[in-house]
């Protein structure tokens, strides 16, 4: 029952998305067409990913892991009124909230596809924007980097950002998960900050600080299995600590440094560190970023380079970057980043990751070769 009601919201999505083609031909002879059809906008990508994963725990090396991957992506978008917008957005994959990517197995098995992001963006003043539904975290909260949040997170709740001058303040409640018995456990944030730019050079910081709401003592769906439990040998005992956190944040860039030798380079940080433990409990990235902002265009290109290190306790393990040591706490490492366009809107990216535990003895490396495409 449950594979035909998910076939059957399929099918109701791909029909809404041509409800604006067929109003166009219903009001195609008088030219009377509704304003917000005309708002509708279609994007999406289509990514192609070689890995190769190589571990090595105590001292004994484990066969390599090769994968074919595929992540598509398809997004609806429309400004339905004065001030409001609402975005629909469907994936590859499965329910895990941290990817997207299917890979190619079980005999040229059938992909699913999943309910990516669905949500309604208000503008209630000149200064003032509201979100709710299923949306982007990057709407809602600003990091530079993936330490905390994996980049394929789409939140769930509700959010307001305010924005006066080049101070913003970015406010949110999301759920994490849905209890019957008792209260949803929680996430809010606050996150002040301040985006400045002067001529060339460009500062945008802000300071985070989470509180987590009844995740203390409960066990939390897509964890890693790295915090720290109640009860160490079992994995149903929930958490051992609560992970309110505070996060500082910023990103230095400058457009074409050396003379113009580079059209942009950037210099970035986070910090976190967990109230509640008195140990294990900190984390950092450090990073810079040089060659285009974004790689859109043929030739153009990009390096980047990344260290962090996120203490066992630090974060809650069901949020950090996934491709980073499987997205455990308790690592620290490397990440190098190329690309380089190959046409507009085709990409070409390699993304190097080398992690070992803080306190142990596995060790892993992972290649990732990717060409992008997106329109």
């Amino acid at each position: 029952m449950k594979k035909i009601e998910k076939y059957l919201f399929i099918l109701a999505l791909t029909l809404l998305a041509f409800i604006p083609l067929a109003i166009s031909f219903a009001y195609a002879e008088d030219g009377d067409l509704p304003k917000w059809v005309k708002t509708v906008r279609l994007k999406g990508d289509l990514r192609l990913r070689y890995q190769l994963t190589t571990k090595d725990e105590t001292g004994k090396e484990i066969a390599d892991r090769s994968r074919g991957r595929v992540r598509a992506r398809i997004g609806f978008g429309a400004k339905v009124a004065d001030g409001v917008k609402v975005g629909i957005g469907l994936a590859s994959g499965g329910d895990d909230p941290r990817s997207t990517n299917q890979s190619f197995d079980d005999a040229f098995s059938s992909k699913g596809i999943q309910l990516d992001y669905a949500y309604a963006e208000m503008e209630l003043a000149n200064p003032l924007t509201v979100l709710g539904g299923k949306f982007p975290r990057k709407k809602a909260i600003w990091h530079p980097s993936d330490l905390l949040w994996d980049g394929d997170i789409n939140v769930e709740g509700a959010s307001v950002a305010l924005k006066m001058g080049a101070l913003f303040l970015n406010a949110g409640g999301l759920i994490l998960e849905e209890e019957k018995a008792s209260s949803d456990p929680s996430l809010y944030v606050v996150q002040p900050g301040i985006k400045i730019k002067m001529g060339d050079l460009s500062l945008k910081a802000a300071f985070s600080y989470y509180a987590f709401g009844g995740v203390k003592g409960r066990s939390i769906d897509h964890s890693a299995g790295t915090n720290s439990l109640i009860d160490s040998t079992d994995p149903a005992s929930g958490l051992l600590y609560d992970y309110d956190a505070i996060a500082p944040a910023v990103e230095v860039a400058v457009k074409n440094p050396m003379g113009g030798a580079l059209p942009y380079t950037a210099l970035f940080g986070e910090y976190v560190k967990n109230s509640d433990p008195s140990d294990k409990n900190t984390g950092f990235l450090v990073g810079f970023k040089v060659g285009e902002k974004k790689v859109k265009k043929a030739k153009q290109w990009q390096f980047k380079y990344m260290y962090r290190k996120l203490e066992k306790d630090a974060w809650l393990d069901s949020l950090p970057d996934s491709d980073f040591a499987g997205g455990k706490t308790g690592y620290k490492g490397h990440e190098v980043i190329a690309k380089v366009g190959i046409k507009k809107n085709v990409v070409f990216a390699l993304d190097y990751y080398m992690t070992e535990e803080i306190n142990g003895s596995k060790e892993e490396s992972i290649l990732q070769s990717d060409i992008s495409f997106k329109f």
